[in-house]
């Protein structure tokens, strides 16, 4: 409803991308008809479903597994989207699996296209807030643990917003 009201009203529409992930295609692809209606109506810009227990819906839509699979299959596009579009990504699922390993999958992200974009380094670590961590900014790559703070500011920031259960 969000993107809609945006879209109604923004000059450029924003980018809109799903990432939905379910075990099958044919018992749990929640709100199926709802997503394919947003997205024939535009409001939903791009969709990637992934099912983790249905290899032919898989195979017949080139769907990956897990939704971590899909984010670091379009890395690139999403890392530009978060670092130079200002874009913000909201994720919904299970903290234990699923919640845990889109954040893994979210650092190295981060991680890959910096090695990439040098140039990013320094002013991704300038705007990280003080920490006892050691932090050289004449790096040419972002660590692991720095990829994590970037996330937890963007956090703050409501840039990177986690909706997790147990």
């Amino acid at each position: 409803q969000r993107a809609q009201e945006l879209r109604q009203h923004a000059a450029a529409p924003p980018l809109t991308w799903l990432f939905f992930g379910c075990r099958d295609s044919n018992l749990d692809y929640l709100f199926k008809d709802q997503i394919q209606a947003q997205l024939d109506s535009g409001v939903l810009t791009r969709l990637s479903a992934c099912f983790s227990r249905d290899p032919d819906a898989r195979q017949r839509l080139g769907a990956e597994k897990y939704v971590q699979d899909a984010m670091l299959a379009r890395q690139d596009e999403i890392a530009d989207l978060m670092l130079n579009q200002n874009a913000m990504l909201f994720v919904c699922g299970d903290a234990k699996g699923m919640g845990k390993d889109v954040n893994d999958a979210m650092a190295a992200v981060l991680c890959n296209y910096v090695e990439k974009h040098p140039q990013l380094v320094r002013p991704l670590l300038e705007a990280l807030p003080a920490s006892k961590m050691p932090v050289d900014l004449d790096a040419t790559s972002l660590t692991k643990p720095q990829a994590l703070q970037v996330l937890m500011q963007w956090s703050t920031q409501k840039r990177y917003v986690r909706d997790l259960w147990a």
